[in-house]
């Protein structure tokens, strides 16, 4: 899963390189971001996250629209020593649990008020498309695991911070991925700040 990632990763960047950040017209950037679950995704692991990162490509349309793509990697993961008891068989034994998400979006922004040279924006975005996921619980030598590509959605709000050489920004996700196969809706609340060109 990590070579898909960094295949996607370079082909991105490759075809969307940084000459294409012209006048404030398009940008390219790279956000780390750090997560907690909610829902289903919470209920299975409860710890807050640091490791995450997504790449976006974002065009402008006028002055308050702009659209984009953007791919992300969020790893989720909980360990420790616990008994089990399933049905007349009892274990022992270090367990863990093990969320990994591609989500891959396209995505509609909007920058509030008038656009000024070395001024901040808050902007507001939707995110949709798709993600896979792979869940994994281990006891031990065993594991059990399910992956799927499921529907996503993502709102965002944010805010562009007034740089004029790079973009900035510090923006908080909501992402929700639906049920698909055997896996449950997922959904978790990402901290993501960014740079980029």
């Amino acid at each position: 899963m990590k070579n898909l990632f960094l295949v996607l990763l370079l082909l991105l960047v490759c075809s969307l390189s940084p000459s294409l950040a012209v006048a404030g017209g398009n940008s390219f950037g790279i956000s780390w971001s750090s997560t907690i679950g909610t829902g289903n995704t919470s209920d299975f692991i409860s710890a807050f996250q640091a490791r995450g990162i997504n790449v976006e490509y974002r065009k402008r349309v006028n002055s308050n629209f702009l659209w984009g793509v953007n791919v992300g990697y969020n790893v989720f993961s909980e360990t420790g020593n616990e008994t089990v008891f399933l049905d007349h068989v009892q274990a022992t034994g270090k367990w863990g649990k093990y969320i990994n998400t591609v989500p891959i979006y396209l995505a509609a922004y909007y920058e509030f008020g008038p656009r000024k040279i070395r001024s901040g924006r808050f902007y507001t975005a939707m995110n949709a498309g798709t993600a896979w996921l792979e869940k994994r619980s281990t006891l031990g030598l065993y594991a059990l695991e399910e992956d799927n590509w499921h529907m996503a959605v993502a709102p965002e709000f944010g805010y562009h911070l007034p740089w004029d050489s790079f973009v900035g920004h510090v923006s908080v996700r909501y992402n929700y991925i639906f049920e698909a196969g055997d896996t449950k809706a997922q959904s978790w609340l990402e901290f993501r700040v960014g740079f980029g060109l």
